[in-house]
């Protein structure tokens, strides 16, 4: 993913997890803004917690070409109990929630988090899920699954991506 500018919207008490982008990807460039409010409208009160989906609907309506909200709230989306973090396939908006993601060593909360927002760039960026057991792009129900996960695509999976970025740059393979 190099060369990719990513604006980083931190949504509650993100301080802790800034640092933890820092190693993500060489060449990536990521733009911390000042800390937003979680979006009022997303808040389910029987449920205490918030619709990842108006999330991704606040922070596209910025204009930024690619957004990660990173927010330390729990998330859901209908039908799950809570969520990681969500994106827009091959869109401009994806959020990751650390409520789920904490543990007691600093350098294992970090590493989920990396995956976990390298996973949903991912999907912003065209991919979907894959089954290749180590690949940052595998599903993850639960956390044994993010920790199971490397940080990195999968050989099938950097293709797929080098050629999507080929194609948004308007460069056509022939």
């Amino acid at each position: 993913m190099n060369g990719i500018r990513v604006t980083v919207i931190p949504i509650g008490d993100m301080e802790d997890v800034i640092p933890a982008l820092e190693p993500l990807a060489p060449g990536m460039v990521f733009e911390i803004t000042g800390p937003r409010d979680p979006p009022e409208r997303g808040y389910a009160s029987d449920r205490q917690q918030y619709r990842g989906q108006a999330f991704l609907d606040d922070i596209r309506s910025l204009g930024y070409p690619r957004t990660l909200a990173l927010t330390d709230l729990n998330l859901y989306e209908p039908d799950l109990d809570f969520i990681f973090g969500l994106a827009e396939k091959r869109g401009r908006a994806c959020v990751v929630s650390t409520a789920k993601l904490h543990h007691t060593n600093r350098k294992i909360f970090h590493e989920r988090v990396r995956k976990e927002v390298v996973h949903e760039l991912g999907h912003t960026l065209g991919l979907s899920h894959c089954r290749s057991q180590g690949c940052v792009m595998r599903f993850s129900k639960r956390l044994a699954d993010i920790d199971a996960k490397g940080e990195r695509f999968c050989q099938a999976c950097a293709k797929r991506l080098g050629e999507n970025l080929l194609e948004d740059a308007g460069v056509h393979q022939d």
